[in-house]
């Protein structure tokens, strides 16, 4: 099995409870051909560089997984049938699933959390 990196841009037109219910949609696709998922994130509302679709931004997910490297093909297939995911992006990775990375602090030189100076 591969360790494969995976991004998901949903419409930015979905509430909270949709969004997850297709974040947890797509997770499923991938334990439906013997995946596993190891990890996922939610990364919120971006803007796009460039419309996709007309719109200008998009809900993000992302999901590290391991899968056999002949379901890939398949599972982008899926993906792109599905209307409610604008985007899917997937990337092998070379070793494991990186590490979740700690929060960087904020200096005393960036101002407060809400940009004011300190």
């Amino acid at each position: 099995m591969n360790t494969y990196d995976i991004m998901f841009i949903f419409p930015s037109t979905l509430v909270d409870e949709a969004f997850d219910k297709q974040f947890e949609a797509a997770q499923a696709e991938i334990t439906k051909l013997g995946g596993t998922v190891v990890r996922s994130e939610r990364m919120g509302r971006r803007s796009f560089a460039r419309p996709i679709n007309k719109r200008g931004d998009g809900l993000y997910g992302r999901v590290w997984v391991k899968l056999d490297a002949v379901h890939v093909d398949g599972l982008v297939g899926r993906y792109n049938l599905n209307e409610e995911i604008l985007r899917v992006q997937v990337r092998k990775l070379d070793g494991d699933v990186p590490p979740v990375a700690p929060p960087r602090p904020v200096m005393a030189s960036e101002g407060s959390h809400y940009g004011e100076p300190q």
